[in-house]
């Protein structure tokens, strides 16, 4: 979840989430399934995890030691929290297209720095992610500013 500022004329979502799908970096074996049958192993096995992520457009995530929300996103686009991630690195960059139009994109690294219990997971899920993009089919019970 992010808000955008201009900065040196160029658009930067600000971010404390890196909801990223299996495509853009998320951990191919990590799984709820797995998850749910044994979370223990699971945690054990992914705590310490580096992987690498690339995301459309520009974007600032913490830095410093400062943790961000793990989350994946799923086929169908819906969001589950998994954790926390330290970002180790992010670059910024500006592609040229075809036809003089440019696109931009960030990559980086992080490495999984918590990984929720069951239910922590899904109170953070239900109550964090965009409406109607929850994995789970519960609605929010905290109170929302609707902009």
């Amino acid at each position: 979840m992010g808000y955008t500022l201009e900065i040196d004329g160029q658009k930067v979502e600000i971010n404390d989430t890196l909801a990223i799908s299996r495509f853009e970096g998320f951990p191919r074996d990590l799984n709820y399934s797995s998850f749910r049958g044994d979370p223990r192993e699971v945690a054990e096995r992914f705590l310490g995890y580096k992987g690498s992520f690339m995301k459309e457009d520009y974007r600032q995530f913490p830095k410093d030691n400062t943790p961000a929300f793990l989350v994946e996103k799923n086929d169908e686009g819906r969001w589950l929290y998994w954790g926390r991630v330290l970002i180790l690195d992010q670059t910024r960059n500006k592609l040229r297209t075809g036809f003089g139009s440019e696109k931009s994109n960030t990559r980086g690294t992080y490495v999984i720095s918590q990984i929720f219990d069951i239910t922590t997971q899904k109170i953070l899920t239900v109550e964090l992610s965009p409406q109607g993009k929850s994995f789970f089919n519960d609605s929010a019970k905290s109170f929302r500013l609707n902009k």
